[in-house]
């Protein structure tokens, strides 16, 4: 199935192969979602980034691997669901079948592009708590911020390259896909594996040999706090694209129906969700940002009541 197929059998665009794909409680339905989730998205996102701007206790490269997360999330918010919500809405009001199938490859691309680079980010931020706890004193050295944004300029590269590749086959594009999610999934579990077994492989160590000093085991305890809170991200983007794998796997195998359509609808909603769950987290789970983040409100506060 090529995409032009694809996009003729769409729930929002009433095609030759689309009448039993329509339909418009569901467009309604997603348009109120994504309407939603976009206001609050880009809110949050902003919040975020002012906060990760004031906020210097940081180091920088992980900072700006945050950062990047961070922008990712702002631009699905402020532009990848507007753009969805633009395609809902063609569909409710019938307009011509060739510009819904225009917005619908668009919003396609888009996700395909912001998922992609939040995926990528996040498997760079486990790479670099371990690449923190093997290198030691040598982190900073090798580390570097330099390197962080050529990795950074890197993941926004890799994205649009696999999108790109649905302009010639759909089949294609989801085997590229499929491939580059799991080797990202990979390469993050190993990771975090790694770190885990080092720390259980160090609690029986302090066991058998006595306790640590006080300096290193504040620092020890300082940087798995850092890879918690990771991991917390981690977890939480899995779970709100797990779905979508699954729907989109079992679609390229089995072909189309209209279950596997409406499933289909709900888990890119969840994908979606992730880019509000992130700053939620952030909030939770970092003290620095958070500190940031209520600073930044009650500034906000003074100046809007002043």
């Amino acid at each position: 199935m090529n995409f032009l197929e694809l996009t003729n059998r769409s729930m929002f665009c009433n095609g030759p192969y689309g009448h039993k794909y329509h339909l418009p409680a569901l467009a309604i339905f997603s348009t109120v979602m994504y309407g939603f989730l976009s206001v609050l998205t880009t809110l949050a996102n902003i919040l975020i980034l002012v906060a990760l701007r004031r906020e210097n206790s940081l180091n920088p490269p992980s900072k700006l691997l945050l950062f990047n997360l961070t922008i990712t999330d702002l631009c699905a918010g402020f532009i990848s669901q507007p753009v969805a919500i633009a395609l809902t809405r063609t569909g409710i009001s019938q307009s011509t079948f060739e510009e819904c199938r225009l917005l619908e490859y668009v919003a396609f691309l888009l996700s395909t592009i912001f998922s992609g680079v939040s995926l990528s980010t996040i498997t760079a931020i486990s790479v670099d708590r371990l690449m923190a706890l093997l290198l030691g004193i040598r982190y900073r050295q090798v580390v570097t911020i330099k390197r962080v944004r050529i990795v950074v300029l890197l993941l926004w590269v890799q994205s649009p390259l696999v999108g790109a590749v649905s302009f010639w086959s759909i089949g294609a594009y989801g085997i590229a896909s499929g491939v580059m999610i799991m080797l990202k999934i990979t390469i993050s579990t190993y990771s975090y594996t790694r770190i885990f077994h080092y720390f259980r492989c160090r609690r029986m160590a302090v066991q058998d040999h006595g306790c640590p000093g006080a300096g290193a085991k504040r620092t020890m305890a300082r940087y798995k706090k850092t890879v918690i809170n990771s991991l917390w991200v981690h977890l939480t983007l899995m779970s709100c694209y797990l779905p979508f794998t699954l729907v989109t796997v079992i679609t390229l195998i089995r072909g189309l129906n209209l279950t596997l359509f409406v499933a289909h609808v709900f888990a890119v909603v969840l994908v979606n969700l992730n880019s509000l769950l992130n700053p939620i987290l952030y909030c939770w789970k970092i003290k620095e940002i958070q500190r940031a983040v209520k600073e930044t409100l009650r500034q906000f506060c003074t100046c809007f009541v002043a």
